[in-house]
């Protein structure tokens, strides 16, 4: 069953012009997410992979309810709640209820809100800024707690002392330190700890080991797991490491300059990848036994990432794409047609007009 259904999203954020070109309506936009459209099952794991600027920390945002509503230019972020909360928002705001017993994230307000918030929680992907440096672990921990107005005083230590065991923490120990007297692993943890706290149905994870050493993202990576599967939560991860996506992931989407061009079970779209923008990110990761590997090595691309602003006509991709080069049938199609995600195998997807 689908907890998220992601349709056709779209934040557009306004760039700053001068006097005259506001009054002539010359107004651009970035359009850092541009239709993006996806879904995630109940105890699923979902990766979001690109490189920087491509739109996956804005797409995790839109979901949160971090962004100004006034740049979600388009589109519906469908969520399902738990029974007990779905049957408050019926009562705070029925509006926002779509057929089937899916909230219209973006379109609740006030307490309705509140408790969406409540079920969708975001690990962000610096520790050391995540945190208040002033306030002691059990601070941060409970203050999600105050927030929302759950528990006694006493309740609020019991549910902080079981969050912090729960990410491999001794709450004796670390409950009342600061973060400067933890390692950037430990902090990473208690920032962990403060989304399990409220028990959410779906939780994002922006690259939260991206700034870890690796020995420490193994650590977080396995905490991370156990608590998807003992408490059944879905997860969307956020990270640029397609080979790090491969193996805590069920399914990957592949996002360029704001929109997924490729969606597949993480096995088949490492091992069978259709995208030219795919098979050149897999071709980048290294390999210590490169007959192991079923992609040809040093799959070309050209160029830079166009701008968000001015986006090209046609595939996005084309400005960068050597296989566009190679078949002149296609270009023509390539240059006036945006390819939507098509079909390509069973549960894989690929906006290339190639495939």
């Amino acid at each position: 069953m689908e907890v998220l259904k992601v349709q056709g999203l779209k934040v557009w954020f306004p760039v700053r012009k001068g006097l005259l070109d506001v009054l002539l309506g010359r107004q651009e936009f970035v359009r850092a997410v541009d239709g993006v459209s996806f879904n995630v099952s109940r105890g699923e794991t979902f990766c979001l992979v690109g490189e920087s600027g491509c739109g996956k920390t804005t797409t995790a945002r839109a979901i949160m309810m971090l962004i100004d509503r006034g740049d979600v230019r388009g589109g519906k972020v469908l969520f399902k709640p738990r029974e007990e909360v779905l049957s408050e928002i019926k009562k705070l705001q029925p509006s926002a209820i779509v057929d089937s017993g899916y909230v219209d994230v973006l379109a609740t307000r006030g307490q309705a809100n509140k408790l969406i918030r409540r079920e969708i929680q975001l690990i962000f992907q610096d520790p050391f800024g995540s945190i208040n440096p002033r306030m002691r672990v059990y601070d941060v921990v409970e203050e999600p707690l105050i927030i929302h107005g759950i528990g006694s005083r006493e309740e609020r230590e019991e549910a902080v002392a079981k969050a912090l065991e729960a990410v491999k923490l001794s709450a004796s120990d670390f409950m009342y330190r600061f973060p400067h007297q933890l390692s950037g692993g430990q902090r990473q943890r208690v920032a962990i700890a403060r989304t399990l706290v409220l028990n959410p149905s779906l939780l994002l994870a922006d690259e939260p080991v991206s700034m870890l050493d690796v020995s420490i993202r193994a650590e977080i990576l396995q905490v991370l797991d156990e608590l998807k599967k003992t408490r059944g939560m879905s997860v969307i991860f956020i990270t640029h490491d397609i080979a790090l996506a491969r193996y805590i992931c069920d399914r990957i989407g592949v996002m360029y300059l704001g929109k997924i061009v490729e969606i597949a079970r993480a096995d088949e779209i490492v091992e069978n990848p259709k995208h030219p923008y795919t098979k050149a990110l897999i071709s980048a990761v290294p390999d210590v036994v490169p007959e192991n590997r079923k992609v040809l090595r040093n799959v070309p691309i050209k160029g830079e990432v166009p701008s968000a602003v001015r986006i090209p006509v046609g595939c996005r991709f084309r400005p960068r794409c050597v296989a566009f080069d190679e078949n002149p049938g296609i270009q023509e199609k390539c240059r006036k047609e945006e390819p939507g995600l098509l079909r390509v195998g069973e549960e894989h997807y690929s906006a290339c007009w190639l495939n």
